[in-house]
């Protein structure tokens, strides 16, 4: 018994040597000297002194869990203290990248370029006191190193060089500026210390990481691209030197409920804050000219918007599936909405459009809940489906500019009753007007030449069409199919004096078995007097007329209804 106690004591011993290990260098190259075989995968700690290359390195990265080929190994070693160690250039290549096929080697005084990637068992690591820079992907995805100890001496950070590591906690020392991607997908990351003198934080240098506060310097011109992105963050102060946020700086970070942007801000980049769930409002300085595409989509929880005067342009998706906007501002020298600006913002009911808007994209109102639509007189261009599924909204004004109106641009506004196409409009573009399913009176102008496929299919409900030209115009398949028919059932069809044959001779047209001569326009007699906006005025025979002309004058208003007077 006392034997065996001997025996397994001296093995522990022996186990704890191999465990731990100090190894002075006199000449780089000769680390295998000094490693057997036989212990390199027991060593979990382990000092150099002397000078190191790159046959040396590849020692090394299969000791810590990596080969040359970058598979992994049984490597153990966790504890690597290179403080009084040299890096010397030559040697042989300690990493290959097949994909590139591009060999890594070993530099004088540096931690070359992904010199310990992807070492899966390093833990802790102490760089030379003589390194002056730490390479591209150095320690990339090392996803158990949480302590790097920095050399006082350093220069430079490249690009990506911490990625995906276990750091915690990271001071950059003075003078040394962040890269690209350098501490990216470093989840366990809450803290970080910014240099005096930064300018500029490179794209993806901290997103991923578990940050959730970071004091940005004074000084600092612009934000990167994707630069804190899937970040923790919670809120964030811009400094006052700030000029660029750049695209997707701040794209999903989920917990972001309070954004202070600086006046002198001058552009946000496309998707910069989209996906940020938590966040409420948002003020925009009047410095900002340029806000890029998405900057704020997705942002469910968004309820109120602030958007700076000098905007002349909402881009596309800026706004998109905000579900919770309710309140925002429109700068009045507006000039274009785009695409999908405010798509599926269920809870917008209220949005004047300024009279200096001239175009709106596709899907720009598509899915809100706007009470009424009324589009600015010099408005020249409507996107596909720019107001569909608007389904609380009670009216439509179309400006006098317009001249054709796009596939499913009114589709299922439910609420509205009412609907005139203004004068000039030559074409209606399929299902334009398809599911209005309240719709009860339609006026169409003297100008109207294509009417397009199903364009006001499945309105069961409209009882009256007027049509003030006297040239029937070009119906694709159908264009008033309703579920009992290819017209609704019941519904009078109006034209201009002395046309009424044309109409029954036209496809689709034809369908209507009540058509009737009144000039086109199912005039009221005593039309009620009220706050209402002249949009148009035609003669007898539905043709537009500019000012007042003797004889008969058809008035059309903008609130759809129409007024016959004789001018003596």
């Amino acid at each position: 018994m006392k034997n065996l106690f001997i025996t397994i004591t001296l093995a522990a011993a022996m186990t704890a040597a191999q465990a731990q290990k100090t190894i002075t260098l006199d000449a780089p190259g000769t680390l295998h000297e000094n490693i057997a075989e036989s212990e390199k995968y027991n060593i979990t700690e382990l000092k150099i002194t002397g000078p190191l290359n790159g046959t040396d390195v590849i020692l090394l990265r299969d000791m810590a869990g990596t080969d040359l080929d970058n598979n992994t190994t049984e490597g153990q070693l966790a504890r690597l203290d290179l403080s009084g160690a040299q890096m010397k250039a030559g040697g042989e290549p300690y990493y290959t990248d097949y994909n590139s096929m591009t060999d890594y080697s070993t530099a004088d005084n540096e931690m070359s370029d992904m010199i310990f990637f992807n070492c899966q068992a390093l833990r802790s690591v102490t760089l030379p006191e003589t390194a002056t820079a730490i390479g591209s992907g150095a320690f990339k995805n090392c996803s158990q190193l949480s302590e790097v100890t920095l050399p006082p001496v350093l220069e430079e950070i490249r690009s990506e060089a911490l990625a995906g590591t276990a750091v915690t906690a990271f001071a950059f020392p003075d003078g040394v500026m962040p890269s690209e991607g350098v501490l990216k997908n470093c989840s366990q990351l809450v803290e970080v210390t910014l240099p005096a003198g930064c300018t500029e934080i490179p794209a993806s240098a901290f997103s991923g990481t578990g940050l959730t506060a970071v004091e940005l310097p004074q000084g600092l011109l612009k934000i990167g691209e994707d630069a804190f992105g899937g970040s923790q963050l919670a809120s964030v102060t811009m400094p006052v030197t700030l000029r660029e946020i750049g695209d997707g700086a701040f794209m999903m970070c989920s917990q972001l409920a309070v954004i202070n942007l600086n006046d002198g801000l001058e552009s946000i980049g496309s998707s910069a804050f989209s996906w940020c769930d938590a966040l409420t409002s948002v003020t925009i300085p009047n410095s900002v000219t340029a806000i890029g595409s998405g900057a704020f989509s997705v942002c469910e929880s968004l309820a109120e918007a602030q958007l700076p005067e000098s905007l002349t342009e909402i881009s596309e998706s800026m706004f998109d599936r905000c579900g919770s906007l309710q309140k925002i501002n429109v700068p009045e020298g507006l000039v274009r909405i785009g695409g999908y600006a405010f798509q599926n913002n269920t809870m917008l009911a209220e949005f004047t459009i300024p009279e200096s808007v001239t175009e709106i994209g596709d899907y720009a109102f598509s899915n809100t809940a706007l009470a009424e639509i009324v589009l600015p007189k010099g408005l020249t261009s409507i996107g596909r489906s720019a107001f569909s599924g608007c389904g609380n909204a009670q009216r439509i004004v179309l400006p006098e500019a317009l001249t054709e109106i796009p596939d499913n641009a009114f589709t299922y506004c439910e609420a509205v009753k009412e609907v005139t196409v203004n004068e000039g409009v030559t074409a209606i573009g399929r299902m334009a007007f398809a599911q209005c399913l309240s719709m009860e009176r339609l006026t169409l102008p003297s100008s109207l030449a294509t009417i397009g496929q199903m364009t006001f299919a499945m309105n069961d409900n409209l009882t009256e069409v007027h049509c003030l030209g006297p040239v029937p115009a070009t119906c694709e398949a159908g264009a008033f199919k309703t579920s009992t028919g290819d017209v609704p059932e019941g519904c009078t069809l109006y034209v201009p004096e002395g046309s009424k044959e044309a109409y029954e001779a036209a496809s689709t047209w034809s369908s209507f078995t009540d058509i009737r001569e009144n000039g086109g326009t199912g005039i009221s007699l005593n039309p009620t007097p009220e706050t209402r906006r002249e949009t148009m005025r035609l003669d007898a025979s539905g043709r537009r007329i500019n000012g007042t002309r003797s004889g008969i004058n058809i008035i059309v208003y903008d609130d759809g209804t129409v007024k016959k007077t004789t001018i003596r």
